[in-house]
């Protein structure tokens, strides 16, 4: 990963590299809008389930003060529907400030993405005749067509893993202050099952990919030689055997991305069967103790949401 970014450093320009630190900034500030979001629920689930509780606490009592409101039993209902209006409009203005940040990715990447394609078809078409006497055609087709976009691909995951990252570490730190007993024992679970995933799935997701690369590079090839050599073929009646050949490539394309696919989606359910076991099993454990189970209601609450936002 970090040889990939040392790449990439030099792939980008100055401007290019100026415009991924302001990416940077949309980041940070939808981490802080996504911690909001998740610690906006917890107001709402206590006053649901904790009226007497809500009524008697002094700190929303203070803050319902400095809004010019009293809140008391004939009211709290009013409350109710206040706090509920006010989790939509930061759940509203959340995702609209995600939507904007997911375009100025997009955009940024792919305007990027075809502005190289553009530059690296000119330079091969700049080049002498006599570099095309021994070129591979199909490893050209294969640069312009597929390997550019892919380090283009590679980029934005990075962009999204960076996302990702700094929205984890604002939940984790809000989750931290909601009970700490329950984050570290999902987060110690989660940092095993991440050191295995990397240890044993990764390993294979390279070899897939590279192997992938290899099939449809032949592929192409294949493709190629038949309808470029298309007098030939039909001269020679060698329709059979370039298609027995196209066909075999492909059967071996399509079997390697089925694996791929299968593989890369093992993580995330195995992520998600563990956070949710590991939070019910907390609930479990919490029952068995006889404790007070409407803090836990609320603190399961928070867990829960932060968990449909965290699962990959």
């Amino acid at each position: 990963m970090i040889e990939n970014i040392s790449k990439l450093r030099h792939i980008l320009s100055k401007a290019q590299k100026r415009r991924v630190c302001g990416l940077g900034v949309m980041i940070l500030i939808s981490g802080l809008l996504e911690t909001i979001g998740i610690s906006a629920i917890l107001p709402l689930v206590q006053a649901v389930i904790d009226r007497d509780g809500m009524l008697e606490n002094q700190t929303v009592q203070m803050v319902c003060g400095w809004l010019g409101f009293t809140l008391t039993e004939e009211n709290f209902n009013n409350f109710i529907l206040l706090l509920l209006g006010l989790v939509i409009g930061i759940i509203v203005v959340k995702n609209l400030f995600l939507l904007l940040v997911t375009y100025v990715q997009a955009r940024f990447v792919n305007s990027n993405q075809f502005r190289t394609v553009s530059y690296m078809l000119e330079e091969y078409l700049n080049r002498p005749y006599e570099f095309y006497l021994n070129a591979d055609i199909p490893t050209v087709f294969r640069l312009v067509d597929s390997d550019v976009p892919k380090v283009f691909t590679i980029l934005m995951e990075y962009i999204q893993l960076a996302s990702e990252a700094v929205v984890a570490v604002f939940i984790c730190v809000f989750l931290l202050v909601v009970d700490w007993k329950m984050t570290l024992i999902l987060g110690g679970i989660l940092g095993v099952m991440t050191l295995l995933i990397i240890k044993v799935m990764k390993p294979k997701l390279n070899a897939m990919g590279l192997k992938s690369q290899k099939v449809q590079s032949r592929m192409g090839k294949w493709r190629l030689q038949s309808i470029y050599g298309i007098k030939d073929v039909k001269i020679l009646h060698r329709e059979a055997f370039f298609a027995r050949n196209f066909r075999k490539y492909s059967q071996i394309a399509g079997e390697v991305t089925s694996k791929y696919n299968v593989l890369n989606n093992i993580p995330r359910l195995l992520i998600e069967t563990i956070c949710m076991g590991g939070i019910l099993g907390y609930l479990g454990v919490y029952i068995l103790m006889e404790q007070d189970l409407t803090a836990m209601v609320t603190q399961i609450a928070a867990f829960g949401y932060a968990a449909t936002r965290l699962i990959p």
